[in-house]
């Protein structure tokens, strides 16, 4: 009775406009964190919070003559909105290149360009209707790069309307969040959470919960992120670089990688280095690549491993070196590899942040929700990572704040991400304000 009800609210409130009700457009089309809406009309709704579900259905496109040279791609606007940038995600997962490697003198590049300017056209025309005579409380979106969620994010920030952007984390039953910049990766409000509590947290209860996340680390992850069981042994006192890989394509890549070409680059940086100081080096990649789908349904094929294929020279000192083991097919135990490992290295992946909790340094050469511990190091470009592995290699025993980091995780955890329930999701929005804590 209650989802029959919920059903008939949902087409009713797409028209109607319920005087002295609080509007909360959801935009979460695809059901990005596996929460069921419906559950949540009714008791939004005694509360006095109207949902509006945005419709799946797309509306008649309007053909627009796109022209496109090397001059004017990029600058390309519909409607105030730049089709570049909310576009770029979906152009680079189509195409599976990175950002640097889309090319504008290719006619298959340009024709996936048209593509999605093409699709960013029609759902701002579906969009608008929405946001004609209505001003919402709050608005969700998926994650922050996706094209349509790009676009609501825009239109939130021309009209002032407050944008919650949702995502998974590391943490299966947890959800991060962000309602400042729209954007829950990697330019989240995780650091905020932990400058606000970091002085008032039990450092007994902190550590006690980063010691029961690690005994239970393999039954809290998604099954895309599962390891084996096989292990690395610990080479003697040979030093150990790990380099925890990421989706190629993933926008945590594609949007927080610093000054390298690609992942690639940053692999190709390491094999150099291990081998010139004879440093035994772990190359890792995602094993979601292996037979994992991208947002546009195509299968990754081992999208970073390709790549690096590409590099002729580069697989060969990969797998000549007796120094370099590459785990390209999810061989070995990602937690034994960090627990063997020296430093990690890695772009953002939250892999980073666990490990830290194994007392491991961890470089990051991307843009990381994590890196205001103490014991991240930053590397924007390859002069900065080279100088940053002799530091914490060469210099003796550089320390870990294991008390900072036990600190960062609980409150990222606990403080910042909310549990993955209905109710739980609905506290934070139906919370008063942007400041209010969920």
């Amino acid at each position: 009775m209650k989802i029959a009800f919920s059903k008939f609210l949902i087409k009713f409130n797409r028209k109607a406009k319920l005087p002295f009700f609080k509007q909360v457009l959801v935009a979460d089309r695809t059901n990005w964190c596996q929460l069921e809406y419906v559950k949540m009309i009714i008791p939004a709704f005694l509360k006095g919070f109207q949902f509006v579900i945005l419709n799946n259905k797309d509306t008649a496109p309007v053909k627009i003559n796109i022209n496109l040279d090397g001059e004017n791609i990029k600058d390309f606007t519909y409607k105030k909105i730049n089709l570049w940038r909310v576009s770029l995600y979906h152009i680079c997962v189509e195409l599976q290149v990175f950002r640097n490697d889309i090319d504008l003198t290719n006619p298959e590049h340009i024709s996936v360009i048209k593509k999605w300017f093409q699709k960013s056209i029609d759902f701002i025309n579906h969009i608008e209707p929405y946001f004609k005579g209505r001003f919402y409380h709050k608005v969700i979106i998926q994650q922050g790069h996706l094209y349509d969620s790009s676009i609501i994010r825009l239109l939130c920030a021309i009209k002032g309307i407050e944008v919650i952007a949702i995502e998974n984390t590391l943490n299966k039953d947890r959800i991060i969040w962000d309602n400042i910049s729209g954007i829950s990766v990697n330019r989240n409000l995780a650091q905020n959470f932990f400058w606000k509590y970091s002085d008032i947290v039990n450092l007994q209860k902190t550590e006690k919960y980063s010691k029961n996340y690690l005994t239970n680390i393999k039954t809290l992850k998604v099954s895309e992120h599962a390891s084996p069981k096989k292990k690395i042994s610990k080479p003697g006192t040979q030093k150990v670089i790990f380099f925890i890989g990421q989706v190629y394509t993933d926008a945590s890549t594609l949007f927080g990688i610093y000054d390298f070409h690609s992942p690639v680059s940053i692999i190709d940086s390491l094999v150099q280095y291990a081998i010139k100081n004879d440093y035994l080096l772990i190359i890792k990649l995602h094993p979601k690549e292996i037979d994992g789908m991208d947002i546009c349904s195509n299968r990754y094929d081992s999208i970073t491993h390709r790549n690096i294929l590409n590099r002729g020279r580069l697989f060969e000192e990969i797998t000549a070196h007796k120094n370099i083991i590459y785990d390209y097919q999810n061989e070995y135990d990602t937690y034994s590899i960090i627990d063997i490992s020296d430093i990690c290295v890695t772009i953002n992946s939250q892999a980073g942040l666990e490990s830290l909790l194994f007392g491991k340094k961890v470089i990051t050469c991307g843009n990381a929700f994590y890196d205001c511990i103490s014991s991240v190091y930053s590397a924007k470009q390859e002069s900065i990572l080279y100088c940053t592995l002799d530091y914490l290699l060469k210099n003796g025993d550089v320390p870990v704040n294991m008390q900072e980091i036990n600190n960062f995780f609980y409150i990222y955890c606990e403080k910042y991400c909310i549990k993955k329930t209905e109710p739980d999701f609905l506290n934070l929005i139906l919370s008063k304000s942007r400041w209010d804590n969920p």
